[in-house]
């Protein structure tokens, strides 16, 4: 069976699966200890049915957690968020990926499951393959459908303003507007909305409040449009957490009005490809403490480049707490994102990760334990201008796009060019959802020159087209969900 066939989990726990008499007197000390992967959920519930097993199975996808509990071979409970019983299990193995782990049970719950584990796996499949025709049968291809927005904004002026700037496309239609979250809520079931434009202060309800009942009640991507300020920046990265696809600033007086449209334009299309079954909370990470390393400011000897794109702010958050600064690599991030926000990125990623981060300027000096930020508009490369090769101080020049012959090439491909040959063999690149690939060819160098590429599992992803083509042409050496690619890249850095 094609692995993208198969519901694929990884099976991770510190204890062997206990046998009958283990869970009955826990008195069994020795056994194996270790970690399966890349095992179906389905396989593990019947070798433990048809062994007459005894155990708890958690599982885990994104923000969701199940729990299946077998007794004597038999499933006999379930539960997952709000659900129990058999419909908790069907929610479960509903799941196209994630990670699970075998518990022992001393206690087990109130039996809420009496069909066979036959007829359970059967009728799950059954209810999987069904779900997944109606969503293949009712996914809009944005570019020939029309789309329907929901405007949520307590400015009356503004909510009129955004319309005007939305309704410029015809293939866009503003289905309504709200003037706060609650309104915006009693909407939803009537309004059937794809995309919703969102702001974060309003009376009633607001925002942060709106985002979370919207993702329970009737998950669809959101955009978040706020003015700037400082505490702007700290609550969109909150809304990020949450779930929220994407940000744009509200416009001004002073801007371009039709740039602007085009720009919250293709944000709305690009949103409108985004998975909804793979929208994530982050948790709010720990405040930290920035370490130095030993000799700081050194030359890079690695070099680690991550590249994002939609969806991929919620992965940043995960990622960041596993990154520790060292004497031997630099780390680049390319983020689309104004050159406005890399700053405040820049602060917000400081204060939850001891990786020193900072904008990339016009000319920044690469060196070991810092991590560089990108802007969007503008195009990087590296030149080692320091003789001696790798390890000393080579720079990285920021320059406009339009020097490279306006859209015909992505930061990332056109920075991993620039330093394929210099890095040779000691570089890793990491694609994140949304990401912009290019045409790939700085990525075809990177493997060609020794180089690791890892990306995203795309059953992850809540915008995977893009990296699609890294799997079609086989360029990636490990595809990986956040979490595995969290632990990886902490380990090399």
């Amino acid at each position: 069976m094609a692995e993208e066939d198969k519901k694929k989990m990884n099976i991770s726990s510190d204890k062997a699966m206990p046998s009958d008499a283990d869970s009955q007197t826990g008195s069994r000390q020795d056994g194996f200890a270790g970690t399966l992967r890349h095992v179906d959920l389905i396989d593990l519930i019947q070798m433990c049915c048809l062994s007459n097993a005894s155990m708890g199975i958690r599982v885990s996808r994104a923000s969701e957690n199940g729990s299946i509990f077998i007794h004597d071979g038999k499933i006999v409970h379930a539960v997952c968020n709000d659900l129990y019983g058999e419909n908790a299990f069907y929610r479960i193995m509903a799941w196209q990926g994630g990670s699970f782990e075998t518990l022992n049970v001393s206690s087990f719950p109130e039996t809420t499951i009496d069909q066979n584990y036959q007829f359970l796996l059967i009728e799950a499949a059954r209810i999987a393959d069904e779900s997944a025709e109606q969503k293949k049968a009712s996914k809009k291809d944005p570019l020939n459908q029309e789309l329907r927005v929901l405007i949520v904004d307590d400015s009356t002026m503004m909510r009129r303003a955004l319309s005007d700037m939305i309704g410029s496309d015809k293939r866009i239609t503003v289905a309504g507007t709200a003037k706060n979250g609650e309104e915006a809520l009693g909407q939803l079931g009537e309004l059937k909305p794809d995309i919703i434009t969102l702001d974060v202060n309003m009376p009633v309800m607001n925002g942060n409040s709106a985002l979370k009942h919207i993702m329970i009640q009737s998950p669809c991507p959101v955009i978040i449009i706020s003015s700037l300020g400082e505490k702007a920046f700290a609550n969109i990265f909150d809304f990020l957490r949450l779930g929220a696809v994407d940000f744009i600033k509200k416009p001004d007086k002073k801007e371009d009005l039709a740039k602007h449209s085009a720009a919250l334009v293709k944000k709305i299309f690009t949103a409108a490809m985004a998975d909804i079954d793979n929208f994530t909370r982050v948790k709010a990470p720990a405040i930290v403490e920035s370490e130095q390393p030993p000799n700081a400011g050194q030359g890079c000897e690695q070099l680690i480049i991550i590249s994002s794109g939609v969806g991929g702010y919620a992965e940043l958050i995960r990622l960041a707490p596993f990154l520790r600064p060292d004497n031997k690599t630099g780390l680049i991030i390319f983020q689309d994102m104004p050159l406005e926000f890399t700053e405040p990125v820049s602060d917000y990623l400081n204060r939850i990760s001891r990786m020193n981060f900072m904008p990339l300027t016009s000319k920044s000096e690469l060196v070991a334990g810092c991590c560089y930020l990108t802007p969007h508009g503008s195009v990087a490369r590296y030149h080692n201008d320091v003789s001696g090769g790798v390890g000393k101080n080579g720079s990285i020049f920021l320059e406009p796009r339009t020097l490279f012959g306006g859209d015909n090439g992505s930061m990332l491909h056109l920075f991993c060019n620039s330093v394929a040959e210099s890095f040779a063999g000691r570089i890793m690149v990491v694609v994140l959802s949304g990401a912009d690939v290019g045409n790939i060819s700085g990525l075809r160098n990177i493997r060609k020159k020794g180089g690791q590429l890892i990306m995203q599992r795309l059953d992850t992803c809540l915008l995977s087209h893009p990296l699609e083509t890294i799997r079609e042409e086989g360029l990636a050496d490990h595809e990986m969900t956040p979490d595995e690619i969290a632990e990886y890249i902490g380990g090399c850095a």
